[in-house]
Parts: C-alpha cells; structure tokens; sequence
C-alpha cells in the first residue's frame, strides 16, 4: 500500500508540471518539442533570462498555456495559505481547463502551506485524506482507460 500511495502521489505531482515533465501514452516523451523550438522548463528559462524576459518566458513554460480538451487527467492539490505558489494560479488553472474542457479536477487544503504543510492549525482534510484522494483519482483513470 505504500509504494502504492507513493506512486500516486509522485505521478500526481509530476502531472501537475506537465509543461516539464509529459509522456504520451507509447511511452515517448512529447516534451522535446522540434529542433527549432525546444519546450523550456519554468527553471531553466529563470536561468536564461534577462530579467526583462523572465514574465515573458514564466507564460510561455506555464502549464496553464497547454490545457486542452485532450490533456490527460490532472488532479491539482493545492494548499489555501501557499506562499510559493499562491492558491490563485489553482483557480485560474481551474478556470482554463472549464474553458477548453479539459479533464482538470482542484482539491484545496484548508490551511496548507506549500507541499500541505500545516500553517497555524490542522489542515483539511488531512493528509490521510489527501493521500486517500489521490489513490482514488489514479486508480478511478486507470479503470476509465482500461474501460475505453
């Protein structure tokens, strides 16, 4: 059951940077983008940049810009009291995905921190229940893709 939970959370995490980290389902990585336009991640466009630059290419490597109706299912967690991410780039992804209808759920923890971190008081749910979520989102797609 660990490795189980593990898994889901670390295939959960990585889903949620999907402009870094995305396979298709052959197993190639869609991420290499062509030989004129090679896709960026966040941090290595923050080491290129000029700082004029850097807004410019935060949008360009944000995974908000690549929802589609076709992107594949992405549970976002996300802490209420985040400082390094703030809870409103989770609606606005939320918002976007309604938009294209791509297939985006949004679970917020009430006061959470970063990676869940409790920030004055017990978060909610907990992370029992965030981990119970989770396994329940990746084995609810599995069945899904198995179903089709």
């Amino acid at each position: 059951m660990k490795l189980l939970v593990t898994t889901a959370a670390f295939v959960i995490a990585v889903s949620t940077q999907a402009a870094e980290f995305h396979v298709a389902k052959d197993g190639n990585n869609t991420n290499a983008g062509s030989v004129a336009k090679r896709l960026l991640t966040i941090q290595r466009a923050a080491n290129l940049a000029q700082p004029a630059d850097k807004l410019r290419l935060y949008r360009e490597v944000s995974p908000v810009n690549y929802l589609r109706k076709e992107s594949p299912p992405l549970l976002m967690i996300q802490g209420d009291k985040d400082s390094t991410i703030p809870v409103h780039h989770a609606y606005s992804m939320q918002e976007k995905a309604k938009a294209c209808a791509a297939p985006v759920e949004l679970l917020i923890v009430e006061k959470a921190g970063h990676n869940w971190r409790e920030v004055d008081a017990p978060i909610e749910p907990s992370h029992e229940e965030i981990i119970q979520r989770s396994v329940d989102f990746l084995v609810g797609e599995l069945n899904r893709e198995r179903a089709l």
